[in-house]
């Protein structure tokens, strides 16, 4: 597999766009194209730099294969693809952050609910106490 398709495959495995790649990388989103088409070449500083927006290390990027992640995946015990876990993609980060939101916000209505029961509460083994 070439260097080029390796990326495109980690890419759309990190759930990145183009657009978002190539922005990180200051090029336009036709030049990055370009690169995952194999129509630009590409040296060891691209990789380098594209290996650091995908969040892995540039060997693991040279040595993408997409099969071992998928067998790794069936196999007990495996790592799942250790490589694609390694960090969400920016839509999977602000989905978890904004489902982490909504729990922090049930828990806090949660305990205003429970603050004057447990009042009562007190109230009450307070009152049982004192009648023994």
């Amino acid at each position: 597999m070439q260097v080029s398709t390796k990326i495109k495959k980690i890419r759309e495995f990190k759930g990145f766009s183009q657009e978002f790649m190539a922005e990180k990388l200051s090029m336009s989103q036709a030049a990055y194209s370009k690169l995952e088409k194999n129509n630009k070449s590409i040296n060891f500083d691209n990789i380098k730099d594209i290996a650091k927006v995908l969040s892995v290390d540039p060997m693991q990027l040279l040595n993408f294969d997409e099969q071992q992640i998928f067998n790794n995946d069936n196999q007990q015990g495996g790592n799942a693809g250790n490589l694609i876990i390694q960090a969400y993609s920016e839509k999977e980060r602000r989905l978890y952050e904004k489902m982490i939101k909504a729990k922090e916000q049930i828990i806090e209505e949660k305990i205003t609910y429970m603050s004057p029961l447990r009042k009562v509460e007190k109230a009450r083994h307070c009152e049982e106490r004192s009648n023994l």
